[in-house]
């Protein structure tokens, strides 16, 4: 019997990307609520073993806007309070750090590109654990406070909480499962942001150029192998 994910979508433009493919790979189901259009949530989160919470320009603080976002964190909390595995990227991290209670603000520095981050060794062997040192591509503005109890997983020199854990939760403010194709949408809808002066927002080619050099499927795939032996437990 296939295991189920299910997707939250914020925009048409921040898939799953290179974890759809791993998704198939490992014969799961892959459902989706894409909240843009206001479709529905799942009934019953028991039903599902992975839950990925994407990205999306919008703010955790734009309920007035985005109405939907006042439904969606309130079914992020119950998810979290179930223990079902979830990986949030970006605006899914800061959902989560958000209903766990921690602040969701502006970064000091806006951080678009391809940028190092530095793991941050866990003393316990039950968690995850990021490598030393990784790269992988970021665009945000906002950041997020570690939620109490949880693990500071990553950070980068731009940004301080970048990768965070909370039971069975993962959150990453960065940008595992880009691949050439997601980037090339993600510059055609937020291309503008990139002409913003930050020292830590790169140029379009320079994107491209990392792009063809850098790869982080292969942390991605640790990532989505340790929440998927979380679905067994």
């Amino acid at each position: 019997m296939s295991k189920r994910a299910h997707c939250l979508l914020h925009v048409p433009f921040e898939g799953l990307a290179n974890i759809e493919a791993w998704l198939n790979n490992a014969s799961y189901d892959i459902r989706y609520s894409c909240l843009y259009n206001h479709d529905a949530l799942p009934n019953h989160i028991d039903d599902i073993d992975l839950i990925f919470v994407m990205g999306g320009p919008m703010s955790v603080h734009d309920d007035v806007q985005y109405p939907w976002l006042i439904d969606e964190k309130v079914w992020l909390k119950d998810a979290i309070e179930s223990n079902r595995p979830m990986l949030g990227i970006c605006l899914g991290a800061q959902l989560i750090a958000h209903v766990l209670g921690a602040s969701v603000h502006p970064n000091e520095d806006k951080e678009i590109g391809w940028f190092a981050l530095q793991g941050i060794k866990q003393g316990h062997t039950d968690g995850f654990n990021f490598p030393e040192s990784f790269d992988a591509l970021h665009w945000h503005g906002e950041t997020f406070d570690l939620p109490n109890d949880a693990s500071h997983l990553a950070q980068s020199q731009a940004c301080i909480n970048q990768a965070f854990q909370y039971k069975n939760t993962i959150g990453l403010q960065f940008h595992l499962e880009m691949n050439p194709q997601s980037i090339n949408t993600i510059i055609e809808f937020c291309g503008h942001e990139i002409l913003e002066t930050s020292p830590y927002i790169q140029s379009e080619s320079d994107i491209r150029s990392l792009t063809e050099k850098l790869d982080s499927s292969n942390t991605l795939e640790h990532v989505l192998q340790y929440l998927d032996g979380q679905t067994k437990l």
